[in-house]
């Protein structure tokens, strides 16, 4: 557990494992480091791991001003040199899949090959509208419980969601001492409404695999195979569950490292 100063914004970071292959694990919007905890208590003993913090979320410090996914995308790269983690993959979830085909593409020297999941060539307007109601909750009492009461249907599949599920998130939000301000969300939600990468990602040339799921509502299975069809090369893997599918059952996260294991080496 650390804090480094890159571009100007404290981040949090930590690092995980010894291994000779190296990891760094982006977490989607409204995410912290923590989303990738459970997993890299499994990746840690056969890889090095980075997760950390974006602008905008947990605990790390910025300027509380706008950014791009742009600026998103080079901090990541600050990170990995500052931090002397060499020919890494990177792996995005959902924006931050959006940020690792920002990678893949202005820096395919520092990196070894990115894995894009739940991710998509732009946000559909579907998804759109329903991530910019969150918006309009921020001004309402109690807003981080109706968030979660809002997002649930849109990240896991039907068959996931019980009284127990929501309970649980419910309470993990009541305990969270890093909760996301409506100026961060806002400012994570307005860099990836601009984000469409449909001009360039068919000159991404290093190793890419997508990773999709059957019942996403956000980035669809659709979007991921049109991504995967339009990267030159890149592999289509695709898991059961909604957006969240890494973390709804304990057979689909072994299935997500297991596809890391596969290609990550």
């Amino acid at each position: 557990m650390a804090q480094i100063k890159i571009n100007n914004v404290e981040f949090y970071y930590e690092l995980h494992g010894k291994g000779d292959v190296k990891l760094v694990l982006i977490a989607g919007m409204t995410a912290d480091h923590k989303k990738w905890l459970p997993i890299v208590d499994v990746l840690k003993h056969r890889y090095q791991v980075l997760i950390f913090d974006n602008r905008g979320i947990g605990q790390t410090i910025y300027d509380n001003k706008s950014f791009t996914l742009d600026d998103l995308a080079n901090d990541v790269l600050g990170l990995i040199q500052s931090l002397k983690i060499t020919n890494p993959y990177i792996v995005g979830h959902s924006m931050d899949g959006a940020i690792a085909q920002i990678i893949a593409y202005k820096a395919p020297h520092i990196v070894k090959g990115v894995v894009l999941v739940n991710t998509f060539l732009k946000f559909g307007n579907e998804a759109k509208a329903h991530f910019a109601e969150i918006c309009n909750l921020y001004m309402q009492p109690n807003h981080h419980q109706k968030i979660i009461n809002h997002i649930i249907p849109w990240v896991f599949s039907p068959s996931f969601i019980t009284d127990e599920l929501i309970e649980a998130m419910q309470i993990t939000i009541l305990n969270e001492k890093y909760l996301q301000s409506a100026s961060d969300y806002k400012y994570q939600f307005n860099a990836l409404i601009d984000f469409d990468s449909n001009a360039w990602v068919h000159d991404i040339k290093i190793p890419v695999v997508v990773i999709g799921s059957s019942e996403d509502k956000i980035a669809t299975l659709e979007e991921s195979k049109e991504l995967a069809k339009i990267i030159p090369n890149a592999v289509l893997e695709i898991m059961e569950g909604g957006h969240a599918s890494i973390a709804e059952q304990t057979d689909r996260t072994d299935r997500f490292v297991e596809l890391l294991s596969t290609y990550c080496r």
